[in-house]
């Protein structure tokens, strides 16, 4: 009799944890075929960054504000000791006067703006260092493809330079490609949409000279429409463009919609 009691005690729970498994499964199901799902996305620029041309001056990264300072000395009658009047007028003709005493010093204006560097001779890029999201790595040479676009890196940790243009230093357009990501997690660029205007980029050339280049504007493009006047066209200084995959992955095709684009400067050759 025990027995029988017991299995019909065990009835139940089984019913119910049949139940329980059936309702989650159910739940499951309707989950992934009702509840809307975002496309992955990849690095992205939520808005441009800069610009994409320097200014005729040639000046890479203005001051905050330009500052002319004139100084002049004057006594002052309660303390009896000189003091130094440093008068300062900005670009919108406001002026603002400050007495320090004599022997402080005047006080510093705003930095210096940094200008564009000379260009350098033809010599083959080999190594890409951007110390800010901590890439260091080698660089190839990307070509040609038999449709006239450029190839991509083979290597998805190693970026390359494109050699059907400048050398990074010459005057005019240099561009470095490299890969976002994989399967296997990020890529050479994946921190490319990290950077911001003056970051450096450095780069090594065959020769032995190093190049110090300044973020100078970043955009994100569609890669249906890609600007490849812009990116690979002429310049006026030396310029490198560094352009890695973002936004929207299409799983269909297994690519990313749209290219990052950091513009940069030579500073210092």
């Amino acid at each position: 009799m025990s027995d029988v009691k017991s299995r019909k005690k065990k009835r139940p729970t089984h019913l119910v944890l049949w139940a329980v498994s059936f309702s989650l499964i159910l739940a499951g199901t309707l989950g992934v075929i009702f509840v809307p799902h975002s496309k992955p996305k990849g690095p992205t620029l939520k808005s441009s960054l800069g610009v994409v041309a320097l200014p005729a001056t040639g000046v890479v990264i203005n001051s905050p504000t330009k500052v002319t300072t004139t100084t002049t000395k004057v006594t002052t009658v309660t303390s009896a000791r000189t003091t130094t009047t440093t008068v300062r007028r900005n670009s919108g003709g406001n002026t603002t006067t400050t007495s320090v005493p004599q022997g402080t010093g005047p006080q510093s204006d705003s930095p210096p703006p940094t200008f564009v560097a000379g260009a350098v001779s033809r010599s083959r890029p080999v190594h890409l260092r951007i110390p800010i999201i901590g890439l260091s790595l080698p660089l190839s040479v990307l070509s040609l493809n038999k449709d006239g676009s450029v190839n991509v890196p083979t290597n998805f940790s190693e970026p390359g330079w494109y050699d059907g243009d400048r050398t990074p230093g010459q005057k005019g357009s240099a561009v470095i490609l490299g890969h976002v990501d994989n399967f296997h997690g990020p890529a050479a660029f994946f921190y490319l949409d990290k950077l911001s205007l003056g970051n450096r980029v450095y780069v090594t050339l065959a020769n032995g000279k190093q190049l110090v280049f300044a973020v100078i504007g970043e955009r994100m493009y569609a890669k249906t429409n890609f600007p490849d006047a812009l990116v690979y066209g002429p310049r006026n200084y030396p310029a490198l463009q560094l352009v890695t995959c973002g936004g929207i992955f299409d799983s269909a095709t297994g690519h990313y919609l749209s290219n990052i684009v950091v513009f940069t400067a030579l500073i210092k050759s």
